[in-house]
């Protein structure tokens, strides 16, 4: 079990193996503390258990998805590790193979979605943390803005955050919630897929404009520190936010565990006063 993309995994199996035991290489969809994703860390750690876990003859490749701090990720988050997940569980070897074409995938097999725009739009949302420049691990910067907003900047979850990395991740996330404009699916669902798409895209933006806005005071300040206009500002932008979240929960969650998660929405909401 490991999640991160530089995960030892050739190690880990080989050592497993020699002890005769049978056993399973465990990696992750990278859904979890990310609101969209982590699409190029679930891709390489996904490859690396496939790979590496064929090689030590594991008996099997359970791909994990989790729900940590809340679990705010959508479902679609998870999809580009599920569907990576399947092939590489069926055909381990497929993993070495560099010229897969994930988004058209994603459209096909996920999103059905024939204009090719939902299958890019995922996959650009599940890598905008890598804009940050953030060496982050098991989650995203973006995420923990909002999960360690009671704590001041620096901190070690995100380490080397700026606003330059900020302010092109927001650039990313703008583009692509523009796409999303028209955007539809074939699924029974596919209202919602959309609706959680571009929930997720103004999630994170916010989430930018949060962190520049925070990098803006003085190291170690808290958000009390940002001026009231730009905090009243902020407030008002994660409202809608918010609510929206509680209500694509209900539509295809259980009640249990929403006050939780969208508690850690409203613990910043708190915060921005």
């Amino acid at each position: 079990m490991g999640y991160d993309a530089d995960h030892p995994f050739a190690r880990d199996t080989a050592a497993v193996a020699r002890s005769g035991i049978p056993f399973y290489v465990c990696p992750g969809t990278s859904s979890w503390q990310s609101v969209a994703g982590r699409t190029a860390n679930a891709a390489a750690n996904l490859k690396s258990a496939a790979l590496h876990g064929l090689e030590a003859r594991a008996s099997g490749y359970l791909v994990t998805d989790w729900g940590d701090r809340g679990h705010l990720q959508p479902i679609f988050a998870s999809f580009p590790g599920f569907l990576l997940g399947a092939g590489f569980g069926w055909n381990a070897s497929a993993a070495g193979n560099a010229d897969v074409d994930l988004a058209a995938l994603l459209d096909a097999h996920a999103f059905r979605d024939p204009a090719g725009v939902l299958g890019r739009a995922a996959l650009a949302l599940g890598n905008a943390y890598l804009e940050t420049g953030c060496a982050s691990t098991n989650g995203s910067a973006l995420f923990f803005l909002l999960a360690f907003a009671s704590q001041p900047l620096p901190h070690e979850r995100m380490p080397g955050l700026s606003s330059e990395g900020l302010e092109r991740a927001r650039e990313l996330l703008l583009d692509v919630r523009s796409s999303l404009e028209g955007a539809s699916s074939f699924r029974s669902d596919g209202e919602r897929i959309v609706a959680e798409m571009r929930w997720a895209s103004d999630l994170l933006v916010f989430a930018c404009g949060f962190g520049l806005a925070r990098l803006r005071t003085p190291p170690g300040s808290p958000v009390g520190a940002i001026p009231e206009p730009e905090r009243r500002r902020l407030a008002a932008a994660l409202a809608p936010l918010v609510r929206d979240h509680r209500a694509l929960w209900l539509s295809s969650c259980r009640p249990g565990g929403l006050d939780e998660s969208a508690g850690w929405l409203e613990r910043v909401q708190a915060l921005l006063g």
